[in-house]
């Protein structure tokens, strides 16, 4: 049996630690409400250096290895007075789940001073619209979300945050979304463009598909690639052919993006692209990649029919 943690000395300890202790990470996993409201009340007694790299590090902690949660510690660290931790707090919430952590995280889309971590905490609220828009839970609590962002994605006076906010409230398909994307994708500044050809896949709407044909010709990669990408995200088959295009761009990562894109959507067309692929191999695409790219193609195909790939 492991024995019991003092919480209230270790959190002692990190009010008197100028650096992150060790072995201390893992204690901090999965808070109660009780240790959580504990750390809360003492937090601006950590030195800021510490709280820093503590967000820092557990974020990394929760992303590369299985069973760790700080979601609590994260929640906490919203209210930090350093920018910084709290824009990284916002960034490892992106896989939280409770709707405290959406409410904070809304919270801080309308009201924190900084940019950048107003982008942040759009950028996290991204899960909450795709899970709770999907399984048609916590209607209430979606609904003030999707304000927030609508408001964000309006009116923000970050276009980063504009960005941001119109790529995360995409999925919903709300009734102010499309209009927002058509204005962002036509306007004048690049980041919102940029943003509106990423929003366009995560509608599940096929009338963005002659949107993304159009910047897969574009003069510039970035919107070739987010194109590509975007193609990908809606998983219809329809965009196969361009994507076959795509992958014979002078441009390695819209090359890269367009085959993996092609996995993604999958299916028997999909092997087909490929096989013709293959059989005239694209100089910017080694024969290994390709072969790499049929066998998941197969096996995600087979899989779906219920036999085991041989």
């Amino acid at each position: 049996m492991e024995a019991e943690v003092d919480f209230d000395g270790l959190v002692d300890l990190l009010v008197r630690s100028e650096e992150l202790p060790e072995k201390v990470l893992p204690l901090l996993s999965d808070l109660d409400h009780d240790r959580s409201r504990l750390l809360n009340e003492n937090w601006s007694r950590v030195p800021e250096g510490t709280r820093l790299t503590l967000v820092s590090e557990a974020a990394l902690l929760a992303e590369n290895e299985v069973g760790y949660s700080f979601e609590q510690l994260m929640v906490g660290a919203l209210e930090d007075s350093n920018r910084e931790t709290r824009k990284q707090a916002a960034a490892a919430l992106i896989e939280a789940t409770s709707r405290h952590a959406a409410s904070r995280l809304s919270r801080v889309l309308q009201e924190d001073e900084e940019p950048s971590v107003r982008c942040a905490a759009a950028s996290a609220l991204a899960g909450f619209v795709g899970d709770w828009a999907t399984s048609r839970s916590h209607v209430e609590a979606l609904a003030g979300i999707l304000d927030g962002l609508r408001d964000a994605a309006i009116a923000d006076s970050s276009v980063e945050v504009r960005a941001r906010a119109l790529v995360s409230a995409a999925g919903s398909n709300e009734g102010w979304v499309a209009p927002v994307l058509e204005e962002s994708y036509y306007g004048d500044d690049r980041v919102l463009r940029l943003a509106a050809v990423e929003a366009m896949g995560q509608t599940c709407d096929d009338r963005w598909l002659e949107y993304l044909f159009e910047q897969l010709e574009s003069d510039d990669s970035d919107f070739r690639t987010e194109s590509a990408a975007a193609i990908g995200e809606l998983g219809l088959a329809e965009g196969l052919q361009a994507l076959a295009s795509a992958v014979e761009d002078e441009t390695p990562e819209v090359s890269e993006v367009a085959l993996l894109s092609i996995v993604a959507i999958g299916g028997s067309v999909a092997m087909e692209v490929l096989t013709d692929l293959r059989a005239d191999l694209p100089a910017n695409i080694g024969g290994a990649l390709l072969d790499a790219a049929m066998q998941e193609v197969e096996e995600g195909f087979l899989s779906s029919e219920g036999q085991e790939p041989g």
